[in-house]
């Protein structure tokens, strides 16, 4: 980012209140209109034409033979971080090319703004990713679906899930044909390693590179994470059709059942919910409810808020062994089970507001969620809320086999579903 310009403040804009923001924002307002007006001390914008020019004529050559360019390739890409700390395919002109011919349409053509960085995702750059990660030209429309859903996240979460100093990372679900059609793994051990997953493990590559190399979603750069999760990888799955006794997820959120799409859930932890057996329906749904996963920061804190005021999409993603969803069908549809494990999933008060008590000395807390502090701590442990605020939070999605063995996982943001096509973004 030649010539970029900034004015500097004392405290990072994170969890201040309005008033410390604008305290510290006026007295730097004149400098920044001039920055944001005036021309640019270090770089022209012809400047800057040639710049872009030569950076996108530049090619790195690697000689010798097979094995050592291959070894010299990764050493030098992975040096500079362009990769995931896995071997890499080298991204050829040929295999490009190759790629390319799995999308309609022109290879300057827009997928989309790649958050957190905002780079331009150009086919042709999707492309040089997913050669990097192995990618067959069957699985470049999947891949350009799943950077589309992630780069539709609502604006505010999608910085937060993509920049914050937490272990957020995307889950991508496949649905419909394409996914019968690629072979993606929704069955037996699909977010595991080993031939079964290759596509899987294939297209989250792909997803992951794009966001570090057009998105710049680099640790220590853009990606902030204080810990990191091996969820970075970017598993990816598709549903269990054959064996879900509802409508598919996709079906669920408006599309047709022929239609292919990608839903891109954000994914902020992870707990295994298991059940070797159960009395009636009832009793297995009451069960696998009182697994919820914590309170997760709390939805009641004001910088939970988002812009249009509505309040921090905190969810839950319940992924359903079929041996578990099969006798939990007589609930009719998924969204009455999600009710139900939205009223279950409740902790005392005391539980919830204890990691909040800081937030609340300093104002930062719902005026309507006041109230939760005022409380005795004997009122506090007698009295329970939902761990997440609306049902609708509550996301089932069948996928697993075999054993009656389910995942919950805590989701940060409303997932995005996009449709599988092979046009991009400007094409469709």
């Amino acid at each position: 980012m030649p010539g970029l310009q900034y004015a500097v403040v004392p405290q990072v804009y994170n969890n201040l209140t309005e008033d410390e923001a604008r305290t510290q924002t006026v007295p730097v307002a004149e400098e920044l209109v001039a920055l944001l007006t005036g021309p640019s001390p270090n770089l022209t914008d012809d400047a800057a034409a040639e710049d872009r020019r030569q950076r996108a004529e530049r090619r790195i050559h690697f000689t010798g033979d097979p094995m050592s360019s291959m070894q010299e390739f990764n050493r030098t890409f992975l040096d500079r971080d362009w990769g995931d700390g896995y071997p890499l395919w080298p991204p050829t002109e040929e295999r490009v090319e190759e790629l390319l011919a799995g999308v309609e349409g022109d290879p300057d053509d827009t997928v989309c703004m790649m958050p957190p960085g905002n780079g331009r995702a150009t086919v042709r750059l999707v492309a040089a990713n997913a050669a990097m990660a192995g990618c067959r030209p069957e699985e470049m429309p999947v891949v350009m679906a799943a950077l589309r859903a992630i780069s539709k996240l609502d604006p505010v979460m999608r910085i937060v899930v993509t920049t914050s100093t937490s272990a957020h990372a995307p889950l991508v679900v496949v649905n419909g044909p394409v996914a019968r059609s690629l072979g993606i793994n929704g069955g037996q051990c699909c977010m595991g390693p080993g031939r079964k997953n290759q596509v899987n493990i294939r297209i989250g590559r792909a997803v992951v590179l794009s966001l570090k190399n057009t998105g710049r979603w680099y640790p220590g750069v853009l990606d902030m994470d204080t810990m990191g999760s091996v969820r970075k990888n970017c598993p990816v799955i598709a549903e269990n059709e054959a064996e879900n006794p509802w409508e598919p997820y996709h079906v669920t959120e408006g599309f047709d059942a022929d239609d292919s799409t990608v839903t891109v859930f954000w994914t902020s932890g992870e707990i295994d919910v298991t059940f070797q057996g159960h009395l009636s329906p009832e009793h297995l749904a009451r069960s696998i409810g009182s697994f919820h996963g914590g309170n997760q920061h709390g939805y009641f804190s004001n910088m939970q808020t988002l812009i249009e005021g509505e309040a921090y999409p905190l969810g839950r993603l319940l992924l359903l062994a079929p041996p578990h969803a099969q006798p939990l069908s007589g609930y009719k549809t998924k969204v009455e089970l999600e009710q139900m494990f939205w009223e279950l999933g409740q902790e005392p008060i005391q539980r919830l507001r204890t990691p909040l008590r800081k937030l609340y000395a300093d104002g930062k807390i719902q005026e309507k969620y006041n109230w939760l502090f005022e409380l005795s701590d004997e009122e506090a442990k007698q009295q329970t809320l939902p761990v997440i605020e609306a049902p609708e939070r509550y996301k089932i999605v069948v996928a697993g086999s075999v054993r009656a063995k389910n995942m919950l996982m805590t989701l940060r943001g409303n997932p995005v579903t996009e449709r599988v096509t092979a046009a991009p973004e400007g094409d469709r």
